[in-house]
Parts: structure tokens; C-alpha cells; sequence
């Protein structure tokens, strides 16, 4: 956690958060089973220096797990295993120019996402977020829509509009990509895989 966490935010289909709800829950309960069955993690007889060490390596192991997605024990949890999947299945998990500071709040150009009823908050690694928004913007068509709305800046309709709306359906943002994650882990295909 040395590099920072950043809050982000998903709106989402409905039903996400009951379903993070009861995944988040099961995982704690194992966690718990995974804490209290490992001999490790005993602190009986301690000193409180100790107890202070084992504590501390035990965090550190959760947060191994945690990384490694296998505990999802949290919202920020099962948000990370599912960016970085998504990331690996649009062939973004690589470095990135970083993304302007322009792409770090707010409404993106061209974007359109609207409508979805709940919202979820995680913590995310500042390295992970970053990475997310650069891919966003470096593989949206950013510079083409906003030199369009620079050419035509009123109301635009038939040809014109056709042009910019397919632009805009072209424009990914961090939205979609927490969207997607959240989609990837939470709500398996028919395939008894996730997406």
C-alpha cells in the first residue's frame, strides 16, 4: 500500500451490490476459518511485541492474498481482480503514457453512459486507477471529438450527428472499465465463466 489508494466510483446494473454484499460476506467468513485454522496466527503466550509481529505478518499474507485474488473479502478486492482482468481481455495490461490531468475527474468527452441505479465505492491502487485512465483516454478517439465539437460547437443533427455519435460510442471511459470488472466478477456467463 506504499504507492496510495484512490476512491473510485461504479454505477452499476441493479442487483451488483447485493451480490458484492454476499460474496464480500462468504469471503469474510472464510477469511476468518483461513485465520483462525492457521497456527501461524497464534498469539497465545506472547509478548505484546510479539503479537504486534505476528499481527503484522498476518495482514501482509491477507493483503498477498488479497493481490492474488484469492480472498475478496472486500469491495476494493473484488473490484481489483476484476479490472485486472479486464484489463488483460482488452489487451491493456501493459504501461501506458500517462492519461492528462483532465481525464482525472468528471465527464469525459463523448461520454454517454447514463441510467445505471446503484453505485458502488472501493479503494483502488493509485498505480491501478492510473493505469485504467490511461488506457481509457489513449485508446478513446479523445483529439477526433474534441476537434468535432471544436468545428461544429452548436446543435448538430443528421450526418453530423450520425458522425458524432459514432465517435462517442467509440470513447471508453474508467466508468465503463469499474462497470465491466464489476460485471467480469460478480455476474458469471452462461458459461460458468466470469466477465
Amino acid at each position: 500500500m506504499a504507492e496510495g489508494l484512490v476512491r473510485v466510483v461504479a454505477w452499476v446494473r441493479l442487483g451488483t451490490s447485493a451480490r458484492l454484499s454476499a460474496l464480500v460476506d462468504s469471503e469474510r467468513a472464510r477469511r476468518w476459518l483461513l485465520v483462525a485454522d492457521d497456527p501461524r496466527w497464534g498469539t497465545s503466550g506472547l509478548s505484546g511485541a510479539e503479537r504486534a509481529r505476528v499481527k503484522l505478518a498476518r495482514v501482509e499474507w491477507l493483503d498477498g492474498l488479497r493481490e492474488r485474488g484469492e480472498l475478496l473479502d472486500t469491495a476494493a478486492a473484488v473490484l481489483a481482480l476484476g479490472v485486472r482482468a479486464e484489463l488483460v481481455a482488452r489487451g491493456w495490461d501493459h504501461e501506458w503514457p500517462a492519461a492528462p490531468e483532465t481525464a482525472v475527474s468528471g465527464r469525459w468527452p463523448g461520454s454517454r453512459a447514463t441510467g445505471w441505479p446503484e453505485r458502488i465505492g472501493a479503494n483502488l491502487s493509485v498505480g491501478l486507477v492510473e493505469q485504467v485512465r490511461a488506457a481509457c483516454w489513449h485508446s478513446s478517439p479523445i483529439a477526433e471529438l474534441r476537434a468535432f465539437r471544436d468545428a461544429y460547437p452548436g446543435i448538430v443533427g443528421g450526418r453530423l450527428l450520425r458522425e458524432y455519435d459514432e465517435l462517442s460510442a467509440r470513447v471508453i471511459t474508467p466508468g465503463d472499465v469499474w462497470r465491466a470488472a464489476y460485471e467480469r466478477t460478480l455476474w458469471p456467463d452462461q458459461d460458468g465463466e466470469t466477465r
